[in-house]
């Protein structure tokens, strides 16, 4: 499941966008840990962050057990609609 992140309101009134490059790994039951934005501008961090806390997982199996991966990344973008 994966949870769009809240777009900082100081950042969105002040008509600021920026990209997160955020790394985590999937524990062996689906959720992330240590996670770590790093933006193009830093009041974007902690949204990045939360938003990819809160995603769930499917775990990896292995000969049918559950195994944690590392060296995930994927890229966040907050843009402005409209």
């Amino acid at each position: 499941m994966r949870i769009e992140p809240t777009y900082p309101p100081r950042l969105l009134n002040q008509g600021v966008e920026g990209d997160c490059v955020v790394t985590y790994g999937i524990a062996a039951d689906g959720t992330p840990f240590d996670v770590a934005a790093n933006c193009t501008n830093s009041g974007f961090v902690r949204a990045a962050e939360r938003a990819v806390e809160r995603w769930r997982f499917n775990p990896r199996r292995v000969d049918g057990v559950n195994v944690a991966r590392s060296g995930r990344q994927t890229t966040l973008n907050f843009r402005i609609e409209g």
